[in-house]
């Protein structure tokens, strides 16, 4: 899951169903998709009066006061005076608009994690915001870019301030040990600011938006199967009319046949599923990993958006016996 929160039962899902959260997909480069790292060094200023909103600090930081900073990277580890500090802070850089943009793409700015809350602003415009540092997020600032001969400005507000509705719950709502900073009823320190990566992401503006995988093994045996049903369930925009999956080994042979699905219109959901005979599993020291390929197909058969990603093929199950990965204990 990606973007999102997902309440887990306390035992494996019944064989067959499938979670109903979705998910942003990962970045990916493709023919119709491109990501840039945003990562290195900002400009970063601490908020010790908690006035930037009043300063303007949305709209850029001032010269005065600002300092660099290594995105990604908690500003407790780099900075020694704000060892303790928990915020608030701001973060600036410069980001170009990718050139050759059409009006037929889109572009967002991914986030991998930043704790724990996150207001987005892109050439002053407040784009878009995010509470919770263990998840990643994505801001459309499409309609906010500037023409590809000028640079775009973005300013992230950043506020780890523990507070007892957060997750985990901090801000003077119990304590691990007397004296113990910050108080709080978990036992590890709350790094704060921009802790995973930073991308530009140019993707169709009508395209595949989410996915969802299932494993299901045939004939297992001491860890291995006679077949392997992967079926993927697809959230599309509009315009998508069928989505087309594969699956191709590391050495660049397609593991059984493609497979087409037509987008049904209630719920822009396409379903595809490729079989593979007696395939590689995924296993504890042996994480072989296929590659997943979708095309996002237009009514007249055209491809207008594509994505890949890595795979593994397993199952995981709670049993009264434990824990079972590929229907072996772990």
């Amino acid at each position: 899951l990606s973007g999102h929160r997902a309440r887990l039962p306390p035992r494996s899902l019944p064989r067959g169903h499938m979670a109903d959260t979705w998910g942003t997909l990962r970045p990916s480069d493709s023919a119709h998709r491109r990501c840039t790292q945003l990562d290195g060094l900002w400009a970063f200023i601490a908020d010790h009066k908690d006035d930037g909103h009043a300063s303007g600090f949305c709209s850029g930081l001032p010269e005065s006061g600002r300092t660099p900073i290594a995105v990604p990277a908690s500003w407790n580890e780099q900075l020694p005076e704000l060892d303790s500090f928990l915020g608030p802070a701001w973060y600036e850089r410069t980001v170009w608009a990718p050139l050759g943009l059409t009006t037929r793409q889109r572009v967002c700015l991914r986030f991998g994690s930043v704790n724990y809350s996150c207001e987005v602003y892109f050439n002053g415009e407040r784009a878009g915001a995010h509470e919770g540092g263990h998840l990643p997020f994505e801001v459309d600032v499409t309609c906010l870019l500037r023409s590809s001969g000028e640079p775009n400005l973005l300013v992230l507000r950043v506020d780890g301030r523990l507070e007892p509705t957060h997750v985990p719950p901090g801000g003077g709502w119990g304590a691990m040990a007397p004296g113990c900073f910050p108080r709080a009823s978990f036992d590890f320190y709350p790094f704060c600011g921009v802790q995973r990566s930073v991308q530009l992401c140019v993707r169709p503006a009508s395209g595949l938006e989410g996915l969802k995988v299932e494993t299901r093994l045939e004939g297992l045996s001491a860890g291995a199967a006679s077949a392997a049903n992967v079926v993927m369930r697809c959230r599309c925009g509009t315009g998508v009319s069928r989505v087309r999956a594969s699956l191709w080994t590391q050495g660049g042979v397609e593991a059984g046949e493609a497979s087409d699905g037509t987008v049904d219109a209630e719920t822009a959901e396409a379903r595809c599923a490729v079989r593979v005979l007696r395939p590689t599993l995924w296993a504890a020291g042996a994480a072989y990993l296929y590659r997943l390929r979708l095309e996002a197909l237009d009514a007249d058969g055209a491809p207008i958006d594509s994505y890949e990603q890595r795979l593994g093929l397993r199952t995981v199950e709670a049993s009264d016996d434990g824990l079972l990965l590929n229907g072996e204990p772990v």
